[in-house]
């Protein structure tokens, strides 16, 4: 009686835990097949998960692409609403699925330069318009994501180091930067408006 209990609630327990994974599953894919004017982040590694941060902050809709569990449950473990998509970016099947064709914009933000090429080549054969975004680790690589369709190039290590210097030789202006972009004491923040 013990044994058949044991084993009838250890498999209930799979069951429904594989269920409820199933209906999160199918609640994700729906909400991100009507999604549009979004932005879609490859990669949710340090680079990828503060954009994903900072789109949050601005309110902005976004898709997270990462092919890695562990990352996905971390990431949603701190963002439990966050709309993450699992698979490979370079795959032109899960940029599909993520509506690339009526995003607003596109954030290459994986840890290999080559692939954050490749998603480059392949996010634009998709959409020929869409604004990219894409991190680089060595210099040696900007040319050939712009090559790729990259629109711009973000160098993080080189731009943390220039805003270290310039928070001890610049602090004044630094300061004037943190107000701006919202992140100072006052939380005031610039906005762009488009007048066409």
């Amino acid at each position: 009686g013990f044994f058949t209990y044991t084993v009838s609630t250890i498999t209930s327990f799979m069951v429904e835990g594989e269920i409820r994974n199933l209906i999160k599953g199918y609640r994700v894919t729906k909400e991100i097949s009507k999604m549009h004017d979004h932005i879609i982040i490859c990669g949710l590694g340090r680079n990828g998960r503060q954009a994903a941060i900072e789109l949050m902050a601005e309110k902005a809709p976004f898709i997270g692409l990462e092919m890695h569990q562990e990352v996905i449950d971390q990431f949603l473990q701190d963002f439990p609403d966050a709309l993450i998509l699992k698979g490979d970016a370079t795959d032109e099947d899960v940029l599909r699925q993520a509506n690339i064709h009526v995003a607003k914009g596109a954030i290459c933000a994986l840890a290999d330069d080559a692939a954050n090429v490749f998603v480059t080549l392949g996010i634009r054969q998709l959409n020929a318009t869409l604004p990219i975004v894409a991190r680089a680790s060595n210099e040696s690589t900007i040319k050939k994501l712009e090559i790729a369709g990259a629109n711009k190039v973000i160098l993080p290590n080189v731009l943390g180091g220039r805003q270290m210097a310039k928070v001890l030789t610049k602090p004044a202006l630094m300061d004037f930067v943190d107000l701006v972009t919202g992140r100072g004491q006052f939380h005031l923040n610039l906005e762009m408006i488009d007048c066409t």
